[in-house]
């Protein structure tokens, strides 16, 4: 941030970087060719950049010397999964007008970092020189702004409604190497190229992430769900996971101490996620030292959840959990008071006893709500039970 290049006077101007026009391609001088390297291992600074926004104009135009559809190719694969680790809301999906058309258009069933999908990646409007620590809700670029730059740069390509963009979720380097084989290269040596690269971005970016927010993206499911639990393990076992033997050589994996989850907010209200798999995600968040939210208003999350959350905390985990809402949560019913009653006694067992707990809406009676306000120490437990 200290080095943002967008303060005082030059707050006012945009600078465009349009992939490959803004790369020197072949035929190359010497010159060009040790730049285009450079710029080659760079990009994601680009991408990931809370300081960018990311314009993805993946159609491919029937007539195209090329005519590989977008979503199958190497280098648009890693600029992909790089831009998943970016806030959302700086990622816009621009509308085919014409020609082979994009994925999203299309309905299809491709984006990054999800079991299921796999996708592309974009045109950048502004760089940062520095890996900052980010928050999926970074205001570093005012919202506002954004409908703006769209209209003067693509005029009748309008951009897709967030909320029914294909999400894209910071993925784990085995995840990113899974999908990767399946794509193609005009230079097949790249391969192993893009694969150091993403696992060496990762390492040093995964751990900076502080708050992540899906709310309200209605694509974002179970699959979603699966891909950053993958990440947080990978977090957690020190970025080990096998990655040497995938990616077929490079760097020696990170270690522990190198490799802690900074992540203080997990939001993902009235997404699709089910309840087993935001247990699963819950189990893997429980190890986090820094966690202090976790938003699942109206969602699907019902007695797993909740009893992954009393596991984490009866085993000395969510140390800093200060806030829970299951606020609109159908499935959060009587089934669940026992488990919430073991939940909320196990703050006795942690240093910091305050807990907010949102239940609006639910499907608890007075009653069951009686019983998890006393079932916590005293004075420890704050229930929002009603709008």
């Amino acid at each position: 941030d200290t080095h943002y290049w967008s303060r005082g006077e030059m707050a006012d101007q945009v600078f465009v970087f349009w992939d490959y026009l803004s790369l020197f391609q072949k035929p190359r001088t010497a010159g060009q060719e040790e730049m285009f390297k450079k710029a080659l291992t760079s990009l994601d600074l680009l991408y990931s950049s809370h300081h960018t926004f990311v314009f993805r104009s993946t159609g491919v135009p029937l007539n195209s010397p090329n005519p590989l559809h977008y979503s199958k190719r190497g280098w648009p694969t890693f600029e992909t999964f790089v831009t998943g680790f970016k806030p959302p809301r700086l990622v816009l999906q621009v509308r085919d007008v014409g020609g082979g058309g994009s994925d999203n258009d299309k309905r299809s069933k491709l984006s990054v970092g999800t079991r299921q999908r796999e996708g592309g990646g974009g045109l950048v409007s502004a760089s940062a020189p520095v890996f900052p620590s980010h928050s999926f809700k970074s205001e570093a670029i005012e919202p506002d702004s954004m409908p703006r730059l769209s209209e003067a740069w693509f005029g009748r390509r309008k951009t897709v409604s967030q909320n029914k963009q294909e999400v894209l979720v910071p993925s784990a380097p085995s995840r990113f190497n899974k999908v990767l084989s399946t794509k193609t290269f005009t230079n097949g040596s790249d391969r192993e190229v893009v694969q150091g690269l993403y696992r060496h971005f990762v390492s040093k970016t995964a751990t900076k992430i502080l708050d992540i927010s899906f709310a309200s993206r209605a694509t974002f499911g179970d699959a979603e769900a699966d891909t950053l639990s993958d990440l947080l393990a990978f977090i957690r076992e020190g970025g080990m996971e096998g990655e040497v033997e995938e990616s077929g050589g490079g760097e020696e994996p990170s270690s522990e101490k190198q490799m802690r989850a900074s992540i203080r907010s997990v939001d993902l209200s009235r997404t699709r996620v089910s309840d087993a798999e935001a247990a699963r995600l819950v189990e893997e968040l429980g190890r986090l030292d820094n966690l202090r939210q976790l938003i699942l208003r109206d969602t699907s999350v019902g007695c797993l959840t909740v009893r992954a959350l009393k596991q984490s905390m009866e085993g000395g985990g969510l140390k800093e959990l200060n806030h829970v809402s299951f606020q609109l949560c159908a499935n959060v019913n009587g089934e669940c008071v026992k488990e919430l009653c073991a939940f909320v006694a196990a703050l006795c067992k942690r240093k910091k006893k305050g807990l907010l707990l949102g239940l609006t809406e639910t499907k608890l009676d007075a009653e069951a709500i009686c019983r998890v306000k006393e079932a916590g120490p005293a004075g420890s437990l704050v229930l929002h039970t009603h709008g």
